[in-house]
């Protein structure tokens, strides 16, 4: 006797789903503007005539959302750094320099790590790196246009901090530090990477999920038909 009884396979939608190249994936670096060098650190702090430094960015298509930061950085004046409260911000792009802003984020207590490496010890004054990250946002953008992030300490303690270079004989022009009116152009690339959400999946795995149904539904019909 025909049996009417289906079996169904064993990958129903969800589970394959789920199995798909950057399905369920968590915030991961959507920009990376260079790992740290040690070689130096440009001053962003309250205590300091600079109090921010800021550096040029393009998200990448897939990717317009930003969640978060690391960055690095350090305090020469005593060789330590108390943890601290940072501002982080982000800027229109005006012929090269920060422009207009966009959004600014007060982070207290950010994550401070202090990572084993000395800053500046091949011109003489070492001092503790630290890593540092945040999440703030979400912050919508448009991939493939031009911004500025920018970050400074707002601790109020006596140790000026600095942010650290990623390339510290980049050319003229590579960054820039705000005096509390005007942002100045200087040398070095500085180290920091932005977060997001993962890139949309990419059209090879739109593809193996039409796939995957293709099957589920062909494989129904055989079942229904015998």
């Amino acid at each position: 006797m025909k049996s009417n009884r289906v079996i169904l396979p064993s990958c129903v939608a969800a589970i394959c789903l789920a199995a798909l190249p950057g399905a369920g994936r968590a915030d991961t670096v959507i920009y990376d503007n260079g790992a740290p060098d040690q070689f130096g650190t440009y001053n962003a702090d309250a205590n300091n005539l600079f109090t921010l430094d800021g550096s040029t960015f393009v998200l990448n298509p897939g990717s317009s959302t930003i969640t978060g930061a690391t960055w690095w950085g350090g305090c020469a004046d005593e060789g330590r750094c108390p943890a601290g409260d940072f501002t982080i911000a982000f800027y229109t792009d005006n012929a090269g320099a920060p422009g207009t802003l966009i959004q600014s984020y007060s982070v207290g207590g950010a994550n401070q790590t202090f990572t084993g490496n000395a800053i500046g010890c091949s011109i003489g004054n070492c001092f503790d790196e630290y890593s540092y990250s945040a999440s703030f946002g979400p912050l919508a953008l448009t991939p493939g246009t031009t911004y500025f992030f920018a970050v400074g300490n707002d601790t109020g303690e006596t140790d000026t901090w600095g942010q650290e270079t990623a390339d510290a004989f980049a050319a003229f022009g590579s960054h820039y530090q705000f005096d509390g009116t005007n942002w100045d152009p200087e040398y070095s690339t500085l180290a920091y990477q932005l977060l997001g959400p993962s890139a949309a999946p990419e059209p090879a795995s739109i593809l193996l999920l039409g796939t995957v149904f293709l099957g589920i539904g062909a494989g129904l019909k055989r079942r229904l038909n015998r």
